[in-house]
């Protein structure tokens, strides 16, 4: 199985995918079912036009949202394009990078003086406590 295999589920996790597979098994639809799916492109369609109207923006899927005080940022989490790196023969640490890099442009919109590491206690708290304590377990 190649990388772009092994990873098609995790690109495919859409919010339109998954809204049309939970119609398809509510109501008995077809797994690729075209009704379904234009179901829930005009429902999309006019929620947002509905919450445009009344000025709410929602989160979108896989976004943090991130709100101290008056200040707010959103924080993009995933994007499939954070598995170009990985798909293309790299590793973790590439798309790790991307995912930083992404994430602290977005917490800089929001928050202007903030760092990396002020970005990585918020996202990814436990890479900070790893490589601190001693490294075997003493008997």
């Amino acid at each position: 199985m190649n990388r772009r295999e092994f990873y098609r589920p995790l690109v495919e996790r859409t919010l339109v995918n998954y809204q049309s597979q939970y119609l398809a098994r509510k109501y008995d639809f077809g797994k690729e079912s075209l009704v379904a799916r234009l179901l829930v492109e005009e429902i999309n369609r006019r929620m947002e036009e509905i919450e445009s109207l009344l000025g709410i923006e929602r989160v979108k899927p896989f976004e943090l949202y991130v709100q101290k005080g008056q200040t707010q940022a959103r924080l993009p989490l995933f994007r499939p394009e954070y598995l170009e790196p990985i798909l293309g023969g790299g590793d973790f640490a590439m798309s790790r990078k991307l995912i930083l890099k992404r994430c602290l442009q977005s917490y800089r919109q929001g928050f202007s003086k903030g760092s990396q590491s002020d970005l990585v206690r918020i996202i990814d708290p436990w890479s900070l406590a790893r490589g601190k304590g001693p490294s075997q377990v003493r008997r």
